[in-house]
């Protein structure tokens, strides 16, 4: 996105990614026909200045959700188009180093290959989750990353077998895996289990939104605050006073000092996670139906231990029981504190002191406009411990035109 939005401004940047991934991502990489984009495609568009770009490149009304590889392949359209007319340079490969120079920055490629620049940009989205181990379980059953062939291709065979299988999180990434179950026809049990168990809940059609208070009005303690927001939602949906959040989010993180944001994170953010990314009622149909159905059970709780074909889960209000399981995979969704990312880039540029973490550990250090150093930028997900709501790409194409502008300023 920044790339584009730097091309239009008459710079040319070199854009560095896997020919595979780029302009897809983690995100929109997906091949899944089941998998919806959990924003109305209406609001999806690149372009600030064109906000219905995506659902008329798609041609879909609005208030409805466009398949998430659609999105993939509307961004990766204008990135050949750009890189066809030699506006964009692109170089398959993954940055792994970067250096300063006298004139900006050197980056090292993977392939041995490097490359010089006058600034840098971090665009390097959510990272993978992190692995999660369960004691006594067999490696030959765990699957660490939820997107990978890998994945796929255990799910295929659980499908096909209607093996049982464990789900670890039940956030999006269990959704878009129950999902995929559903779409392979799979006929055995599937459990989640989170320290909570929330589930994502869905979007509505028809809210009618209320006006976005000023920070001021918000009181400054988490429990205050809290209270101020069901407060709100009192004779309305409850979507319209999350929604009416997002303009002040994150103006309201940037007020809050750090131990308020520390107990955000201990005890808010999952309930918040659910109720403000919320899903299509599409892919909210299918989870009820498969709760109703007794297909999918959704534990709070703990994985304690676990054995060839079994787990112990301590569950918080009812002690322990034991879960059949041919198969488990890791949904704890993307990568924690940025002081464990296993991105060769990033670890070497926090080694070398050339970013530091972000409030928190999360993401990287940024000032004004997403300036993490001279001539530095970090863009997307790495900036979250500074502005928290931007992972979206409503809030992510906003800060893009405001670091392209100031790139080409320079």
């Amino acid at each position: 996105m920044l790339a584009l939005q730097l091309a239009k401004r008459g710079v040319r940047p070199l854009l560095i990614d896997r020919a595979e991934a780029c302009g897809r991502g983690i995100a929109y990489g997906t091949g899944d026909v089941a998998h919806l984009l959990n924003v109305p495609a209406m609001k999806m568009s690149a372009w600030p200045d064109a906000p219905k770009d995506f659902a008329e490149n798609v041609g879909l009304a609005d208030g409805a959700f466009a398949e998430r590889r659609a999105y993939g392949d509307y961004l990766r359209a204008q990135l050949e188009e750009a890189v066809a007319d030699g506006w964009i340079t692109f170089a398959d490969g993954q940055a792994v180093s970067a250096s300063r120079t006298s004139e900006g920055w050197r980056i090292a490629l993977d392939d041995g290959h490097e490359v010089e620049a006058e600034q840098l940009a971090l665009a390097t989205g959510n990272g993978r989750p992190h692995p999660f181990e369960i004691p006594g379980w067999p490696d030959e059953t765990m699957v660490q990353d939820p997107w990978s062939a890998e994945a796929q291709s255990r799910l295929e065979q659980a499908a096909k077998d209607s093996g049982s299988v464990l789900l670890i999180g039940t956030g999006l990434t269990m959704v878009d895996l129950v999902l995929t179950l559903d779409r392979m026809g799979h006929k055995g049990p599937v459990t989640a289990v989170s320290r909570r168990g929330l589930v994502p809940r869905a979007h509505a059609p028809g809210i009618t939104p209320l006006p976005a208070p000023e920070v001021g009005e918000i009181p400054k303690s988490l429990s205050d605050a809290t209270a101020w927001l069901r407060a709100r939602g009192l004779g309305v949906d409850w979507r319209a006073a999350v929604d009416s959040l997002r303009p002040v989010t994150q103006a309201l993180w940037a007020s809050w000092l750090d131990d308020s944001k520390a107990r955000f994170l201990r005890h808010a953010r999952p309930w918040w996670d659910v109720h403000r990314h919320r899903i299509a009622p599409e892919a909210a149909y299918v989870i009820d139906r498969w709760r109703s159905e007794g297909r999918l059970t959704v534990i709070a709780g703990r994985i304690r231990e676990g054995n060839d074909g079994a787990v112990t889960i301590v569950r918080r209000d009812n002690g322990p029981v034991a879960v059949d399981a041919d198969l488990a995979i890791n949904c704890t969704g993307p990568a924690g504190p940025i002081a464990e990312t296993r991105n060769p880039l990033l670890r070497q540029m926090l080694d070398d002191g050339l970013v530091q973490p972000g409030p928190l550990g999360i993401g990287v250090r940024t000032g004004a406009r997403a300036a993490a150093g001279e001539k530095l930028w970090a863009l997307g997900p790495l900036t979250k411990g500074q502005w928290w709501e931007i992972t979206a790409v409503p809030d992510i194409r906003v800060q893009v035109d405001e670091v392209a502008t100031e790139i080409a300023g320079a």
